[in-house]
């Protein structure tokens, strides 16, 4: 069977067209990517992904140029029985519709179309509907089985994890849950448990929307613990007019660096290693480090940034002392006082947070599929033990964030 999908400048689009065809229960001999040019990644990388699924498919490219003419002309030449035309340019697909000899043409439609920048399984199946564009009708998915050779342990980043929790939705009800470790006392299980429930969006403050509108005007400056409570959660509130309004602030990666290298005992640790990994992902270009921190540093900083930025300079914090002290010197402050439960969070960031406290159980109508042993490793990555070798999901996830290049040592 001779499956075709549509290159793209972005790898991550025809390898999730490829991936979503599986979930369909196709199985290829044979991929073909058709592409305007030669991609500059190697796909041949995409055998080592379908390979947790037991098939060994020949993975080529087909250059086929630019314009309707170059394609409508190439598609002559080209076997292929099923084509999804999700990625790529608009008239690539009317050319493979209109022109290819492919017995059956496919489109997968996103109720959002910004997120299928991300990898295979991030957007829930209920978000997703493959259109069969030669009848009309719409293609339902059937979750393929899993080689059962494959060891039962990945890790996965945060990203991963969300996708692993959406892929196993396809198979029934799927239930996070926490079981607290010995090791844990109870207190910092529960501190634990409403901090991760923040990060991953389970709680939100009110005040986020104000952060919202004042993107559109303004540029921030975060405090300690806005990192540590909000995580990378922060950048969906600071993007405007196509730019991340966040400045990353001297003072608050002194008190980051000056908490994760310290040797002294804390109840709760964690939290800086946390809010440094969030300040690490959002701040790739690392600041310079200030001798001084706390929140008289962090206040002389963003009086200073007042005098180079023409828009406004906005404190986010969570300190009520500091929200007044920064008022009563002049600097306009965003206060995260009051928590609000939501059911929309992010089951990764939930999980990703969560080992750190307890023993995190993934159950599909009842049965455990895979668990997160807690840990005290404050490695990026997330270490996922599969129960169901028939369903070993983690392990497609690993190699596809792998082959994406979505996995870096840090």
């Amino acid at each position: 069977m001779i499956l075709g999908v549509l290159g793209s400048d972005k790898l991550v689009t025809p390898t999730n067209a490829l991936l979503t065809e599986v979930f369909t229960g196709v199985k290829p001999d044979k991929v073909v990517i058709l592409a305007e040019e030669q991609p500059k990644a190697d796909v041949t990388g995409l055998r080592d992904v379908l390979s947790v699924f037991g098939l060994n498919p020949e993975v080529s490219v087909k250059v086929l140029g630019t314009g309707v003419k170059a394609w409508r002309d190439g598609l002559r030449d080209v076997e292929l029985d099923l084509a999804d035309v999700t990625p790529g340019r608009k008239y690539m697909a009317y050319a493979v519709l209109a022109y290819s000899r492919a017995r059956d043409v496919r489109y997968v439609y996103l109720k959002e179309e910004s997120k299928g920048y991300h990898m295979f399984g991030y957007v829930p199946f209920d978000e997703v509907t493959v259109y069969d564009m030669r009848t009309g009708e719409e293609v339902p998915f059937d979750p393929p089985r899993t080689r059962g050779d494959f060891p039962r342990k990945s890790s996965l980043t945060p990203e991963g994890l969300t996708s692993l929790v959406n892929l196993y939705s396809l198979l029934g009800k799927v239930e996070v849950s926490t079981e607290p470790d010995p090791g844990v006392k109870e207190d910092i299980y529960e501190e634990g448990e409403r901090l991760c429930k923040t990060r991953a969006g389970f709680l939100r403050f009110r005040e986020e929307e104000e952060i919202r509108k004042l993107a559109e005007s303004s540029y921030f400056i975060a405090d300690t613990n806005v990192y540590i409570n909000l995580g990378s959660r922060i950048s969906r509130l600071v993007w405007a007019n196509r730019s991340f309004r966040l400045l990353p602030s001297r003072s608050v990666y002194r008190e980051l660096s000056a908490k994760t290298e310290s040797t002294q005992k804390d109840e709760f640790p964690v939290k800086f290693h946390l809010g440094m990994q969030a300040f690490r992902a959002l701040h790739p270009k690392l600041p310079e480090v200030d001798r001084r921190f706390g929140d008289i540093a962090l206040l002389h900083e963003v009086k200073a940034l007042k005098s180079d930025f023409p828009e406004n300079i906005v404190l986010i914090t969570g300190d009520k002392g500091l929200v007044n002290a920064a008022r009563s010197q002049g600097v306009k402050s965003v206060h995260l006082s009051k928590l609000v439960e939501r059911d929309d969070g992010d089951w990764g960031e939930y999980i990703s947070c969560m080992r750190f406290f307890a023993n995190v159980k993934v159950t599909v109508d009842g049965r455990e599929v895979a668990v997160v042993r807690r840990t005290t490793d404050v490695k990026p990555y997330t270490e996922v033990e599969a129960v169901d070798l028939d369903f070993n999901y983690p392990k497609l996830v690993e190699k596809l964030e792998e082959f994406l290049g979505r996995k870096r040592e840090d």
